[in-house]
């Protein structure tokens, strides 16, 4: 379902953001 792939995506981006934290300071 919808709901289902943007959870998915929103737990995907949270483990980019614990692997790579310095892609996200600007």
């Amino acid at each position: 379902s919808m709901e289902e792939e943007m959870a998915y995506l929103r737990a995907e981006i949270e483990y980019l953001k614990k692997q790579y934290p310095n892609l996200h300071k600007e």
